[in-house]
């Protein structure tokens, strides 16, 4: 029988990583929205006749920046989210280990998977934010590019 600390450990350290997985799914579909954005407000140049002044070619510039910001969040990264319990089972027979033992051992795996997780997400976190300002960018420049 695992106790009840164990047993809680557990619980919330698989809780932290697949609260990261659905992070990483919502980043990408939140930058999926900064991108359709971005190229609403690059259709922009459309308004300017295809005259290409300083601010426009800023502006597309911006669009560019925010293009390949939301394609590196949008690339595959190193972030595990799933795992074989079967990995789990084999060692734990092999070393004849408790049950406590072997939540203990998944607890620490899970942990450094989280904090390993933690650097990729926070990266992507400001790549996202990297688009998002360089959307700001645009806009602005779009609109004093259409109003001047």
């Amino acid at each position: 029988m695992v106790s009840d600390p164990t047993r809680l450990a557990y619980e919330f350290s698989r809780s932290a990583v697949t609260d990261q997985a659905h992070r990483l799914s919502d980043l990408r579909t939140r930058a999926g929205t900064v991108l359709a954005a971005a190229s609403i407000a690059g259709s922009f140049l459309g308004v300017t006749h295809g005259t290409l002044d300083t601010l426009a070619v800023l502006a597309l510039l911006a669009y560019l920046g925010n293009v390949a910001a939301v394609i590196y969040t949008f690339m595959p990264h190193r972030l595990k989210t799933e795992f074989r319990g079967s990995s789990i089972l084999n060692a734990s027979r092999e070393a004849n280990a408790t049950e406590d033992e072997v939540y203990g051992a998944v607890v620490r795996w899970l942990e450094i998977v989280r904090d390993e997780n933690a650097v990729v997400l926070d990266k992507l976190t400001q790549w996202y934010v990297a688009a998002v300002v360089a959307l700001g960018i645009e806009v602005t420049l779009w609109i004093v590019a259409l109003t001047t």
